[in-house]
């Protein structure tokens, strides 16, 4: 997996003055990149070729992570106000994580396509968890800056051995990986208070 960016959408209800409940959209642009070397060299020309077009090779997709939970704020009327949150749900993915293919150029010049690992389906889903820490600043009535620190926790199919004959499908499983992202938002604040009629 390589770093990429994410948009998120999310709503944030406080009963109180600390602890509130989150609900949060996010589009997540996933991108990964290839990597092979030759263990052995067999003589082969097209082998090194091969290598050397998956080497560096680059795919990315766009994938939706959906989740609700929990978030506990403190001087929630201070200039800077630090929360911690807890969240979970579905992380819908669009990206082949186990298709594996390369290219060389045949006598006359022209690419022939090797494909390493056919792969399976590209659409895939696995229950996500996030844990996040930031603070947000007011910056105007209705307006708050939010910066925060998260890791989210998810499953992607991986390749787990080597195929049983060439073109076949690899035996695959399931890898628990955790990313670590920055984020940097604008909160509109809508307060209700008693005794006033809007």
């Amino acid at each position: 997996l390589t770093g990429t960016w994410t948009a998120g959408l999310g709503a944030t209800y406080y009963p109180g003055g600390h602890l509130g409940f989150v609900g949060e959209a996010q589009l997540v642009n996933t991108a990964i990149s290839d990597g092979c070397r030759l263990l052995s060299n067999s003589g082969s020309e097209k082998n090194a070729e091969v290598c050397s077009s998956i080497d560096g090779a680059s795919n990315a997709s766009m994938s939706a992570a959906l989740s609700v939970g929990a978030i506990l704020r403190t001087a929630s009327r201070a200039k800077v106000s630090p929360y911690v949150r807890l969240q979970g749900g579905g992380f819908f993915g669009n990206l082949n994580t186990t298709a594996m293919q390369g290219t060389f150029a045949n006598e006359n010049s022209e690419l022939v396509i090797v494909p390493i690992y056919p792969g399976s389906s590209e659409s895939s889903f696995s229950f996500q968890f996030t844990f996040g820490a930031g603070v947000t600043v007011p910056v105007a009535k209705a307006y708050h800056l939010r910066f925060e620190g998260r890791g989210t926790t998810y499953s992607m199919d991986v390749v787990t051995g080597a195929t049983g004959s060439f073109g076949s499908e690899p035996n695959t499983g399931s890898k628990w990986i955790t990313q670590f992202s920055i984020l940097a938002g604008i909160d509109l604040v809508l307060e209700r208070k008693r005794g006033r009629r809007y």
